[in-house]
């Protein structure tokens, strides 16, 4: 079996049962049978397509942020591109929307999931400074996925995702008024919209880091 569901700047978790695979970018790990070296029990199977798709959705979503950067940067060479912009923040707010019913749907599934004590001591025990100094990876970020992993709240993880995107919405949504209204967007607020989304996107895939050196 495969261990990179996703690959394109991607980032996926992927729940089968009971093992903690490793993934590549965002969420992407797996947990499957049979399991050598389970790390969860008992878990929803259809978790799995759950993660799959709103890690999906979201990438798909980054994607249109960027393209809108890239419309806001040549306006300092020539006008503005509403029509080409109200698209983007349209479609962004959509995968947005669908990765967070799946995030949702994930942490459904995930309610009063058993963890392994074994596996809850590893995670406890696991040293995070250590790996983010190795990476060169952003203290504040690791921290945080540390907050959660520390307590083996892997549902906690996930529920951290479903605020996260509501953030990301709340900043596109203000863009898609003033654009709307045929304003220019500020350029802070798509910096203050880029750093949300680029937080987002490093909490899952520092997440997956964890997952990965916990398997070696």
């Amino acid at each position: 079996m495969s261990k990179v569901k996703f690959v394109c700047f991607c980032l996926a978790l992927v729940f089968c049962a009971s093992q903690l695979s490793y993934g590549a970018w965002y969420f992407n790990d797996e947990f499957c049978t049979p399991c050598p070296k389970g790390v969860i029990t008992q878990a929803d199977p259809a978790a799995a397509g759950f993660i799959i798709e709103a890690s999906s959705q979201f990438l798909q979503s980054h994607s249109s942020v960027f393209l809108l950067l890239n419309v806001s940067e040549l306006n300092l060479r020539e006008s503005f591109d509403f029509e080409t912009a109200q698209k983007l923040i349209d479609s962004s707010i959509i995968r947005l929307s669908l990765s967070r019913e799946n995030f949702v749907r994930v942490v459904n599934s995930l309610e009063n999931l058993p963890i392994k004590p074994d596996i809850a001591k590893k995670f406890k025990s696991f040293n995070y400074s250590q790996l983010a100094n190795k990476r060169n990876l952003h203290p504040d970020v690791m921290n945080k996925v540390a907050g959660f992993l520390k307590r083996a709240d892997i549902k906690g993880i996930y529920e951290a995702s479903v605020v996260n995107i509501d953030q990301i919405l709340n900043a596109l949504q203000q863009i898609q008024a003033t654009v709307q209204s045929r304003v220019v967007p500020d350029i802070e607020n798509l910096r203050v919209l880029f750093q949300l989304h680029s937080d987002s996107m490093l909490f899952g895939y520092y997440s997956s880091l964890v997952f990965y050196e916990l398997q070696r």
